[in-house]
Formats: structure tokens, sequence, C-alpha cells
């Protein structure tokens, strides 16, 4: 059975979706392996905002919005990491948290967004702008006829006076652009077009031409946000009313994943019992193997039962791993880790980080270089601490994994392992 999405959106999913709506993706094929896969390069993030995001803005539309775009993506991922490496939402699927998600999280920081780049930068009304009855780029228009002192609703013949050849495609262009029709916004080429039109007629109109730009490509951004999510203009626009308010996101995601953990209470106690009876440093001199292997199949069926959306799977493989490893069973062990750190990660919160430091140092036992460096990428995003550092401009090699299996023992102390091992 395929793995499901894990409540929280990736970081690749998020900067997926940005570069479309903004029209900078351009193919790239490592985007998509990223928003695919997760985060398998710690440094992806960073180089891929400077190609996909700053370079593109800076070049089309100016170093001012793409300095303020770049700055916005950084403190959105920086919280966004925050609730992921805090909150649990280990009881819920994608569909269930995102709408919470996008209602406390990530729509009000969008309204945010509009709201200072409406300070610094000229532009139209933001309540007009994001009205859910108003089509954004109509509104970018509207204000730019206003500022041009151009008749209302007829910017298209200004800009193109004739209906013939060039002109009259590029005025149906923008009429439909204008009314929304066929879903179509222009791309960040045409965007550049209309401003180098826009200058050639009024050329001494350089900074209102830069801001037209900016504002043409977020209303474009609006549009293609609004198509996956369709309540975005209505909860944007009533939190540009009300200033943003203040919400604990951290309590509404927590509450709900109570709530939802209710469903799947006849899980809830052999699961403790497991990681009770599993726990890595207790002594195991009374603590019979054979039972706790038969309450890992007894649990295993229990969540095929409850769990038919493999919700629940990363904290079953986490425990096998833990027992094959207790065991003595290395091997078999790190099969169970490499899944449950697949599993664990933009879903358990503070888990996430115990399960890879002790995938990490099982890895490293066994001098799986390869997996070692996959699982480090990972921590290092998630800001697991107790990593080394990053050397010659490599995320590991075989040194550096010796020395970090000498946390085996400290994650794994003798008295740990059961009485055979």
């Amino acid at each position: 059975m395929k793995a499901p999405l894990p409540p929280y959106p990736m970081l690749g999913e998020c900067y997926r979706e940005l570069a479309v709506a903004l029209g900078t993706k351009n193919s790239n094929r490592e985007l998509d392996r990223w928003a695919r896969e997760g985060d398998f390069d710690w440094s992806l993030e960073a180089r891929l905002k400077n190609n996909l995001i700053v370079e593109p803005l800076a070049q089309k539309v100016g170093i001012e919005f793409s300095v303020f775009v770049s700055e916005v993506c950084d403190w959105t991922c920086q919280r966004h990491l925050a609730l992921i490496r805090e909150i649990a939402l280990d009881a819920m699927t994608r569909e269930e948290a995102l709408p919470l998600l996008l209602e406390h999280h990530l729509l009000p920081g969008l309204a945010a967004f509009l709201i200072n780049l409406r300070k610094g930068i000229d532009g139209p009304d933001l309540n007009t702008f994001i009205h859910p009855d108003q089509n954004p780029l109509d509104v970018v228009f509207c204000w730019v006829e206003s500022c041009l002192d151009i008749e209302s609703s007829t910017i298209a013949k200004h800009f193109y006076p004739t209906s013939l050849g060039n002109d009259k495609n590029g005025r149906e262009a923008l009429n439909r652009w204008r009314d929304g029709s066929k879903d179509q916004c222009p791309d960040l080429a045409s965007i550049c077009a209309i401003a180098d039109l826009t200058a050639k007629i009024y050329p001494d109109c350089i900074v209102e031409i830069e801001h037209l730009k900016a504002w043409l490509l977020v209303a474009r951004m609006i549009v293609k946000f609004e198509k996956k999510i369709p309540e975005l203009k209505a909860q944007v626009h009533q939190n540009i009313i009300e200033g943003v308010p203040a919400r604990d996101i951290g309590y509404v995601l927590s509450v709900s994943n109570v709530q939802k953990s209710s469903r799947r209470d006849v899980l809830i106690e052999p699961g403790l019992m497991l990681g009770h009876r599993l726990r890595r440093t207790t002594d195991k001199r009374n603590n019979g193997r054979h039972e706790i292997s038969v309450a890992l199949e007894n649990f295993e069926q229990t969540l095929i039962q409850y769990d038919r959306e493999g919700i629940c799977d990363y904290y079953l493989n986490w425990m096998k791993g833990r027992y094959y490893l207790l065991s003595g069973e290395y091997q078999e062990a790190l099969k169970f880790y490499e899944q449950a750190a697949d599993g664990a990660l933009y879903r358990s919160g503070g888990t996430q980080n115990e399960v890879l430091e002790e995938a990490l140092a099982l890895a490293a036992k066994l001098g799986k270089l390869p997996l070692y460096k996959r699982l480090k990428h990972r921590a290092i995003v998630f800001g697991l601490d107790v990593l080394p550092p990053i050397s010659d401009k490599q995320i590991a090699n075989q040194d550096e994994m010796k020395k970090w299996s000498e946390n085996f023992t400290r994650l794994f102390p003798p008295q740990g392992h059961f009485p055979t091992v």
C-alpha cells in the first residue's frame, strides 16, 4: 500500500506550489523530486529559493520586491518547521489537517504578506484586491488606469490601439485576464511585456511600473492559489479586515489531533504499553521478549483493522525497530528504522527527531554511509542539534560516521538489551 501523505505539507511541496503560482518553476526536476521525496538534500531550500524565486523576481520585477518575498519565505518556513517540530498530528490525515493549517497558519500569513507589501509599495486597495467577488488582476488594472489617468476599463484599447495582428492578440489576452475567462492569467513574461509597453508610453513612471509588475505577479499568484483553495480570498479578506488577529495555532492543532485520536482509542493503550516495555535504557532482565513479540503482532493486527489509512505505521515500524535492535538483530532493525524515519517526518512532532537520532546511530554502527547521509540531510532540516558539523562540503564521511557510532551505546546501553543479546 502506498504510504499516506504526512499531515503537514513538506517544504518541497510548499516551494513547488509557490514557484508554480509565480510562474518560475520552469520544469525544475530537482524541485519536483524535493516535493515528492522530501528533504533528501538539506541545502535545497536555499539553492532552489535563490534559483526559482529570488533571482527571477530580481531580474524581472525588481530587487526590492525580490528581497521582500525572500524574507517572507524564510519567515514562513521557520514558522512552519517550528510547528512541525513541536506539534504532533499523528492522528490526522492530510485532508483533515490542511484546512486547519490554511485557516490558522498559511492564509493569515498570506494576509500579513499583502498588508506589509502594501505598506512598502503603492498599489491597489487591499480590501478590493482580495475581495471574494473581485478578480485581483482586474483590480490591479483598474488601479493602473487610475494612476495613469486612463478612462476606466479602456487600458486594453489604450495599449493596443488597433484591432489587427499583435494589437488584436494583446488586447484579447488582457481582456481575458481582466474578466477571468477560461481561468487565464498572465505569465511572468507577459507581465514584463505589459510593463515594457507601459514604460514606452509613460517613460516618466519608472517606480509605478515596477509596482505594477509586483502587483500583477501577486494577483497571478492569488488566482493560481485560488484554483486549489476556493476559500482563499474570503479568509484572507477577513484576516485583513481584522488586522490578522493573533491565534494559538499550536493549541488549535493539538486539540484537533486529540479529538481525531478518539477514533482510534483501541490503539492507544497497547501502543503506550509497547513504548514503555521497549524503552531504550530500562533493564530488560525481567521483561519477556516473547511476550513483547506477541504484543507487537497483536498491535499490528489492530492497526490493520482500525488504521486503514496507515497513519500510525511509523510508530509500529519504530517499535519493531527497537524490538529487533534490543534483540541484537541489527540488520533487521535497520529496515524498520528506515521506514519509521520516513513515516515520522512531518507527522510526529518531537518524536521525529528521536526516531532520526536512533536511526542515525544504528546506521553508523552498521557502517551504512549512504543511509547515514540521507538521514543526516533530514536531521539538519529538522534541527537535530547533536549532529556533527558539515566539513569539506561533504554531508558526511566514514570518519564522521565512525565517531557518531559511539552514540549507539549512549542511546542503547547494554542493560537495555534483552538478556540473550
